[in-house]
C-alpha cells in the first residue's frame, strides 16, 4: 500500500513523502490530488493578438482517498470534538511534504473540509478505501 506522488513526471514514494492530517503523519492515505486554475485572457487589437493577462486563482480542488482505518480515526475525531459528522468539522490543513531532486524539502498545504460522508463498498485488491472530494478554502503549493 505505497503512496506515490507524481510531480512533473517524477515519482516520489513513501520514503520521500509525508502527509499530515489533524497534526499527525497519516500512513493510511491511498492517493491525494490537488490543483487550481488561473484565468488567462488573450488581449487583442485590430492587429490581432497583442498580449495576454492573468486573473485570480479559481477552482481549487482536492480529492483524497483514505483507507478505512484513517476514515474511522477522522470520524472518531469528529465525534470526540462534539460535531459528530465529519462534514461539520471546520476547515483543516492537509500538509504534504517531500524531498525534491535538489534534496530540498517542499511543502504543500491544502486547507479544506469534508463536504460528504458515506461508504462505497467494493471488492478491493489493496484494502477498503473511501474517496472524498474536499471543499478547498486555501491552497499553497511549494512553500
Amino acid at each position: 500500500m505505497g503512496l506515490i506522488l507524481n510531480i512533473n513526471g517524477k515519482q516520489y514514494t513513501g520514503a520521500d513523502l509525508n502527509i499530515a492530517l489533524f497534526g499527525a503523519i497519516e500512513d493510511e492515505v491511498k492517493s491525494i490530488s490537488y490543483n487550481y486554475e488561473r484565468k488567462h485572457v488573450h488581449n487583442e487589437s485590430l492587429k490581432g493578438l497583442t498580449s495576454w493577462s492573468m486573473g485570480a486563482i479559481s477552482n481549487p480542488t482536492c480529492n483524497i482517498e483514505l483507507f478505512m482505518t484513517a476514515v474511522a480515526r477522522i470520524e472518531l475525531i469528529a465525534r470526540s470534538s462534539g460535531v459528530g459528522d465529519i462534514t461539520l468539522l471546520k476547515p483543516f490543513p492537509i500538509v504534504i511534504s517531500y524531498i525534491n531532486d535538489d534534496l530540498r524539502e517542499v511543502v504543500d498545504i491544502v486547507t479544506c473540509k469534508f463536504q460528504a460522508a458515506g461508504r462505497k463498498v467494493e471488492n478491493p485488491v489493496d484494502g477498503i478505501s473511501q474517496s472524498f472530494d474536499m471543499f478547498v478554502t486555501g491552497l499553497v503549493i511549494g512553500s
